[in-house]
């Protein structure tokens, strides 16, 4: 019995402990958190937001001073729970942001970093804690810092939430990415040697990732290392993705963050942190975001609008007709003007071959024709400069087509006079279009067809030919009838 309440007096002891230097730890992350929001918020101003393609600066700025608040609450809230335990928070760190302060983009980029390793470091802790009151507190922080998160992969103009599940890392992955910044304290933890991935712009699906790291030899050479792998480790994934060193390509289905080792062994890393073989880690990881793909708030967030029928994805195609880059936009309109030119010259084809069907076989009837046609002959010139100009080489073989017979017809003043209007005002709308108006003209011609009369109401053959001006005379007197021919 005394063995058994020794025993349980050295769990107790070890597990009190092992929760306060976990909670230092966390202590100091939330320090580094705090102070980096702050120096960034200090430095830069609402010019520098814009000079980095934020087209309005407050909607970053708010966002950098919220999760500025939240990590400075959060730190509050560990050392006051340090110290209801008799422990003290870690004091003395010093933290150095210069290399993440050169400008706004650096920063937000570095500040994406911070928060997913604060997500991390938490997800990876939960198992250290046996007390549910205390696992609680630490899954309620850690839920926020997701949603910091969130916040900085749109500032990012990236995917909001890509990958299902996070990344969980022990203290000592953590830090192989965080002890760049912080010195001059013992944090409890030793750090695994960092890993800096040497790629040039942004890391994007196909790139092959080259590395650096003092633990491959004394310059960092990763040529001449022998039988090492890289293992990249995506959230929700079982184990690491595993490759050769020399040819670590990023997979083609990664969007998101990436934790990226290098191993002794070709073994994958397992995900479950209870069970993951760290002792096969030569180095990192060091983390990288692949934005294969960008969310419609992100491009609201940043540039202030979202582009037309389009997804901006990195290097991948788009939704559109078009493919774009970068954080480029395509409108999916080329295919579009080609179809509208098509159905513009097959519109006015059309428009001529049944204006000139109506015309010779019932006289009656073209005037019913001749408005409703003339009204689609407006509507065709006022089409764009680039579908009319598709259009005119159809509509010109049509007509020349028609010119090539004549048609003559016998019709009264009224018939003319109802004729001549509709023309006039088709003509007055085809005006206003540009560089559509000939075709809508010689669209128009095809439908009138005018007699001379004689001053008793009589009515006069005549044979309609293209041209013009001519003069038809009739009960109101002389009228000048455009585009036909007498003669």
């Amino acid at each position: 019995m005394l063995r058994f309440y020794v025993s349980l007096g050295f769990i107790c002891r070890n597990l009190t402990f092992q929760f306060e230097q976990t909670s230092e730890f966390a202590g100091v992350l939330e320090q580094l958190e705090t102070e980096f929001y702050a120096q960034a918020l200090a430095k830069f101003q609402d010019s520098d937001f814009t000079s980095a393609g934020f087209t309005e600066a407050q909607v970053p700025i708010q966002q950098f001073e919220n999760i500025h608040s939240d990590e400075a609450t959060h730190l509050s809230v560990i050392n006051s729970t340090l110290e209801s335990l008799g422990a003290s928070p870690i004091s003395g760190c010093e933290f150095d942001f210069s290399s993440a302060l050169t400008n706004v983009s650096t920063m937000a980029a570095t500040a994406r970093v911070v928060e997913n390793m604060g997500v991390s470091a938490y997800l990876g802790a939960a198992h250290m804690l046996s007390d549910a009151s205390l696992l609680t507190a630490a899954a309620s922080i850690m839920s926020v810092e997701a949603r910091h998160q969130t916040i900085l992969n749109l500032l990012n103009d990236a995917t909001s939430i890509p990958q299902a599940f996070d990344i969980a890392l022990n203290p000592s992955e953590v830090l192989a990415v965080a002890s760049s910044f912080v010195s001059g304290c013992d944090v409890g933890f030793s750090a695994n040697t960092p890993l800096t991935v040497t790629n040039n712009g942004p890391i994007v699906q196909g790139d092959t990732l080259s590395f650096s790291s003092t633990a491959f030899d004394t310059d960092g050479n990763v040529s001449r290392s022998q039988n090492l792998s890289c293992q990249m480790l995506v959230g929700g994934a079982a184990v690491s993705i595993s490759l050769e060193l020399s040819s670590c390509v990023v997979p083609s289905s990664i969007n998101g963050p990436v934790a990226v080792f290098v191993t002794s062994d070709s073994q994958p890393i397992n995900s479950n942190i209870r069970e993951m073989n760290t002792n096969t880690i030569v180095a990192g990881p060091a983390m990288i975001f692949v934005d294969a793909q960008t969310d419609y708030l992100g491009e609201l967030a940043v540039a202030g609008t979202v582009a037309d029928n389009s997804t901006t994805t990195g290097s991948s195609t788009s939704s559109g007709n078009s493919t774009s880059s970068g954080n480029s936009t395509s409108s999916g309109s080329s295919s579009a003007g080609a179809a509208d030119s098509t159905a513009t010259a097959t519109a006015v084809s059309s428009v001529v071959v049944s204006a000139s069907t109506a015309v010779s076989t019932d006289v009656a009837s073209a005037t019913a024709t001749s408005a409703s046609t003339a009204s689609a002959a407006a509507t065709v010139a006022s089409s764009s400069a680039n579908a009319a100009s598709a259009s005119s080489a159809t509509s010109a073989s049509t007509i020349t087509a028609a010119e090539a017979g004549s048609t003559t017809e016998t019709i009264s003043p009224e018939q003319a006079s109802s004729i001549l209007s509709a023309a006039s005002a088709a003509s007055a709308a085809a005006a206003t279009a540009t560089g559509a108006a000939d075709v809508a003209a010689q669209a128009l011609s095809t439908l009138i067809v005018a007699a001379p009369a004689s001053t008793s109401g009589a009515s006069t053959d005549i044979v309609a030919y293209p041209g013009g001006p001519n003069t038809y005379v009739g009960p109101l007197g002389a009228v000048d009838v455009l585009g036909w021919s007498t003669t």
